[in-house]
């Protein structure tokens, strides 16, 4: 009887084990990329100074859930989503070449903050799953890229930031409003109006044009409810502890 009960403990202890090892890897593992298709909307401007870098109405085309607990892998259409932020203060600059390309780096404080507005559509079946502000974090630091050659001249504005995701979004995924968080990063095309090749503090700069990008939210320490697996572990658990009671009965 004895070597039965510890049987029934040992099984109990590794399925509970598998559940939470289950759960785990689907926390670490929720992603949301916001993809930027060009041409598009808005704005990236530097007004000079020790001053900010920000970016306006800049139009988000669409996204998709990877990692998910449900809806993961669809392709959603982001419908009046604009995106908008303000970084740190400028606080310098790193040029150097690589491969005859030369680089510019302008380098933002972290602070400021970003967010995303709009709508979540559903196309398949023509349904808002989302609405109102989707994300919104501070940046932990922002950068301009300028890639310089004799033919042309591209920037791309970066950042990294933290944050917090909209309910509706967290709801359409399955994932807890309770206890989740974002870390994410930006990384959008534009093409400046006045961007010198050796920036100077008090020189400003605006966009004329914004190419493509994109955002990632990766979805941390979330509270995951069990796959169906799990339900299936504890419900077989819940068996296994009727049958201890009736042997401890015999």
């Amino acid at each position: 009887m004895g070597r039965q009960n510890r049987i029934v403990s040992a099984l109990a202890v590794t399925l509970l084990g598998l559940a939470a090892l289950t759960q785990a890897n689907i926390a670490e593992s929720a992603i949301v990329d916001y993809n930027i298709i060009a041409p598009t909307t808005g704005s990236i401007y530097y007004n000079g100074g020790n001053t900010a870098l920000y970016g306006t109405g800049i139009s988000v085309d669409s996204l998709i859930g990877s990692g998910m607990l449900v809806n993961g892998g669809t392709t959603l259409s982001c419908v009046n989503c604009s995106l908008d932020f303000s970084t740190g203060n400028y606080y310098g600059t790193n040029s150097y070449t690589n491969a005859g390309i030369t680089l510019t780096d302008w380098l933002f404080n972290g602070g400021g903050n970003i967010s995303l507005t709009g709508s979540i559509v559903d196309s398949s079946n023509n349904t808002v799953v989302a609405n109102g502000t989707l994300f919104s974090g501070n940046f932990s630091g922002a950068a301009t890229l300028q890639l310089a050659t004799n033919s042309f001249t591209l920037s791309v504005a970066a950042g990294a930031f933290s944050g917090t995701n909209g309910t509706d979004l967290l709801n359409y995924f399955g994932l807890p409003v309770t206890g989740s968080s974002l870390t994410g990063g930006m990384l959008i095309g534009f093409t400046p109006v006045v961007m010198p090749a050796v920036p100077t503090v008090g020189t400003a700069f605006a966009s004329s044009s914004i190419s493509s990008g994109y955002v990632t939210n990766n979805i941390t320490n979330t509270v995951v409810p069990l796959p169906a697996a799990a339900w299936l572990f504890i419900s077989g658990l819940m068996g296994l502890g009727v049958v201890r009671r009736r042997m401890a009965s015999v």
